[in-house]
């Protein structure tokens, strides 16, 4: 019920227990919670029964200092001095729920409000969990179901995002 009737965004048009599904709560269901997105995943278990999870993603208001996240001084100056390369990779990591999404957001909201939004960023995501501050997110746009028609999305999105001159991509 919950997949069919509260749900955007859905992998697949119908609940299938069968599959691995995902989609996020439309909006009018969450208006008022302090959310800004509520994700859903779903599929099978090793019990034959199937799952079914909400991930909730806060509003999170103005950007903070990382030492307000809990990051040592040091950490800082090493996430704002990786942030400053011209060029190059860097690849957030850690289990659901450590604070990656959190950490770069506030990184990205920072730097833009100290740079006066002069970075061109953009951000990839499929959902698109949370705003960034001064970023554009671009959406994943897939035409048909199934890995093959989401991992084309992928690459037709990231090919776009390079046409556009970004000075980042998140």
């Amino acid at each position: 019920t919950i997949y069919e009737a509260m749900c955007e965004a859905r992998s697949d048009p119908y609940y299938d227990p069968t599959r691995d599904q995902t989609a996020r709560i439309a909006s009018v269901f969450i208006e008022g919670l302090g959310l800004h997105r509520c994700r859903v995943s779903c599929g099978p278990t090793e019990e034959d029964r199937p799952l079914l999870q909400l991930r909730l993603h806060y509003d999170m208001g103005e950007p903070r200092s990382r030492i307000e996240l809990g990051y040592t001084q040091q950490h800082q100056d090493l996430l704002y001095d990786a942030a400053s390369y011209p060029y190059g990779f860097i690849l957030f990591t850690g289990p659901t729920g450590c604070g990656k999404s959190t950490t770069l957001n506030n990184i990205v909201g920072y730097l833009q409000i100290l740079n006066r939004f002069r970075n061109k960023i953009y951000a990839l995501e499929d959902p698109n969990e949370m705003p960034y501050v001064g970023a554009i997110a671009k959406n994943i746009t897939r035409s048909g179901a199934g890995r093959e028609a989401e991992e084309l999305a992928w690459v037709q999105a990231g090919e776009t995002v390079l046409r556009w001159n970004p000075t980042w991509v998140k």
